[in-house]
């Protein structure tokens, strides 16, 4: 235990270097923002804006909040994204002490697709937090923290609602009835309230496929499948399918079968209902991959593969510390921080390029893109007396 609390803090420390180096983008500057907000405005207030006009789900934002009241002074994106390595590192300890698997652990700490998303402030490294909490709680059936952590998980993100039926479907075959229904009403439950008192459903609606015609189905399925192992392959490269076939094999060998029971209709609701679709998404299914592949290294081949795959791994993750845009990230990953609208290059370079204009007094900036700009004014020009002008 001491071993792995040792190597979760180096691993945190080296995913805690640089944070600033990959630009923000458009999601990860409004969490931040509001964060901000939240720790200036009071909880009430931002909650409100939040959940009832703005339609984000909350508890990212609330959790940064609470690190702006205690650290008033501190570099916002450097708060804000170091909040999801800290999740993420809390996510890794908790699954080393449910799987007692080193394998597990170090493919969680590791891998480059956690690796790089774990330094942004997006939604899916607090929302792996709650997830792994509830799974955790559904194996020991404590039904108080099921429900807590199923209503913390939905409060982090919507698409929480795409995990529930292999939940449900894993508590069932285990014959945890108990666990079964209290999944299935928090859900129901959650959805009358956000339906109810505010618009939060409304993003999962935007996710989500809503044309059920033959045709436009088994298009979109198509789409999304190679989607999806693409994303797969190029951050976890192509000895990840190796492994993964391996693991899956050993755990059906073994009747261990949680992680496909959950995996399985998580990944195919992706494929059948995503429409507003980004690698981020896949994100939630790494807790299942991790229980999986710690069987594949049951086998000497499977140390071998994933040994090798582990080299590959942290020369990707040193270069996305040290030259970010140079790394091996996906395509579409690459396209929204650094080349999309939505990407804080240009507005990074324009803020630092204000400290050679004394005479800039105003600036209007885009609404869209309104958390931003006060992000990176916060974080590079906070004293500088500009007035945003929002068009």
């Amino acid at each position: 235990m001491k071993r792995a609390v040792i190597i979760i803090l180096l691993v945190t420390g080296w995913k805690l270097v640089n944070l600033t180096a990959t630009p923000m983008f458009g999601d990860e500057s409004v969490y931040c923002w509001w964060g901000y907000q939240t720790a200036n405005l009071g909880v009430s207030q931002a909650w409100g804006e939040m959940v009832n006009q703005k339609r984000i789900a909350p508890m990212v934002s609330l959790i940064q909040g609470v690190g702006f009241a205690i650290f008033p002074q501190a570099a916002p994106i450097s708060l804000c994204r170091g909040v999801s390595v800290m999740a993420a590192s809390l996510t890794g300890l908790i699954l080393f002490i449910w799987l007692k698997s080193w394998p597990a652990l170090i493919f969680w700490l590791l891998n480059p697709f956690n690796f790089f998303n774990d330094r942004t402030s997006l939604q899916e490294p607090v929302l792996n937090l709650f997830i792994v909490m509830l799974v955790v709680s559904m194996q020991s059936k404590q039904l108080v923290k099921v429900g807590l952590f199923l209503t913390l998980a939905f409060l982090t993100k919507l698409t929480t609602l795409m995990l529930v039926p292999g939940l449900v479907i894993w508590a069932i075959w285990q014959r945890k009835m108990a666990v079964a229904g209290v999944i299935v009403l928090v859900t129901i439950a959650f959805r009358w309230w956000a339906v109810t008192f505010t618009h939060l459903w409304d993003i999962f609606g935007y996710h989500t496929y809503a044309d059920w015609s033959v045709g436009n189905l088994v298009s979109r399925a198509i789409i999304n499948l190679r989607l999806t192992m693409s994303w797969y392959q190029q951050y976890l490269t192509y000895g990840f399918w190796v492994l993964a076939g391996l693991g899956i094999w050993q755990s059906l060998r073994r009747r261990q079968w949680q992680g496909l029971i959950i995996l399985i209709p998580l990944l195919s609701g992706y494929v059948l209902l995503a429409d507003s679709y980004f690698p981020r998404l896949l994100l939630v299914t790494l807790p299942f991959w991790a229980i999986i592949l710690s069987y594949a290294t049951k086998t000497k081949m499977g140390w071998v593969i994933f040994g090798l795959i582990l080299i590959v791994w942290i020369k990707n993750d040193v270069a996305i510390v040290w030259h970010p845009e140079s790394a091996g990230i996906a395509k579409e990953d690459y396209f929204q921080f650094y080349q999309d609208w939505t990407s804080g290059k240009t507005v990074r370079q324009a803020v630092m390029n204000w400290q050679n204009q004394p005479e800039l007094r105003v600036v209007k900036i885009p609404k869209d893109m309104e958390a931003t700009w006060r992000i990176y004014k916060l974080e590079l020009a906070k004293e500088k007396p500009i007035e945003l002008v929002i068009e």
